[in-house]
């Protein structure tokens, strides 16, 4: 049984939702299910009139090549700026212990989502972002800005 954990483990740790220094995978339990209990908070800060990445979404196989391009999309877009979800490519960034670190040094497809304040706005936003994977993983995010 532990040996059946840890393939799920090692398969489903291939699905990495990351920003700026988060970096989230589906462990077994969550990742069999069609949606996950409920969304994951981020908080950003963005320098009012400046473009900020929010997240980015790059899954990886083992052997480094992309799994697959997630489907991306704002559920709720926020008050006081603009989003843009565009597919690019981006390095992962795993940690130095995972399995996947040496992905780190190759550029890989994946989606991403940026936010631009209103001009001349300053205060808190929000928005809500809603992953979905080929396999059926998905994942909302509510993310909550600080512009300043």
């Amino acid at each position: 049984m532990r040996q059946i954990k840890q393939i799920y483990l090692t398969l489903f740790s291939s699905i990495l939702l990351l920003t700026g220094c988060i970096v989230q995978s589906q462990s077994p339990a969550s990742a069999t299910q069609q949606h996950t209990s409920g969304p994951q908070l981020l908080n950003k800060t963005a320098a009012s009139g400046e473009t900020i990445a929010v997240l980015h979404s790059i899954i990886v196989n083992p052997d480094c090549t992309s799994r697959e391009i997630a489907t991306v999309r704002v559920t709720q877009p926020p008050a006081h700026g603009t989003t843009q979800v565009i597919q690019s490519e981006d390095y992962p960034t795993f940690a130095a212990d995972n399995s996947r670190a040496t992905c780190n040094k190759i550029k890989l497809p994946g989606m991403f989502v940026y936010y631009t304040p209103s001009p001349g706005f300053t205060g808190s936003d929000a928005m809500t972002v809603e992953t979905i994977t080929h396999s059926g993983v998905d994942v909302e995010y509510k993310v909550f800005i600080t512009v300043k």
